[in-house]
């Protein structure tokens, strides 16, 4: 499976990305995208909220919690068993604006060791995705939403 996030101006936008790949419809703003991305990094549901509540600093039962949100993973087009975009939800993109530094690098250690990774994640990966994902949702901040193509 492979996860990547991108900035666009709405879900109409979002959706052209299914079936063209988003190397092919990345460009300024005023075509609906923000540049700057894509971001490879995990899945946008659950791997991503584990993210948040670690900087939210959440007990794992409110972790579990943010996943039934109804903006978490919210399809915007195409199928999720295949290849699908899905809008991220607005909570997990506000934590990410919200993290300085700090928080990003105290949070990648016990992020590295969730469930989903299998213990196989290393910290300065997960690090450096974070920062990305981060820089992203700076650059998309009041003029479009961060999303992600999640393919199988």
């Amino acid at each position: 499976m492979t996860n990547e996030y991108f900035a666009a101006a709405d879900d109409t936008a979002a959706a052209r990305v299914l079936g063209a790949g988003l190397g092919v419809v990345l460009g300024p703003l005023d075509d609906g995208f923000v540049l700057g991305g894509p971001v490879r990094g995990p899945h946008p549901v659950v791997e991503l909220t584990t993210l948040e509540a670690l900087l939210r600093g959440l007990p794992d039962e409110a972790a579990i919690a943010l996943i039934d949100r109804p903006d978490c993973g919210r399809v915007v087009a195409g199928d999720p068993g295949e290849q699908a975009v899905l809008a991220v939800a607005d909570g997990t993109v506000a934590a990410l604006l919200d993290a300085d530094d700090g928080a990003l690098e105290r949070a990648a250690g016990p992020w590295s060791q969730a469930e989903e990774f299998w213990g196989q994640a290393e910290p300065e990966v997960l690090l450096a995705v974070a920062t990305a994902l981060r820089e992203l949702c700076r650059r998309a901040d009041s003029t479009a939403r961060v999303y992600c193509l999640t393919t199988l």
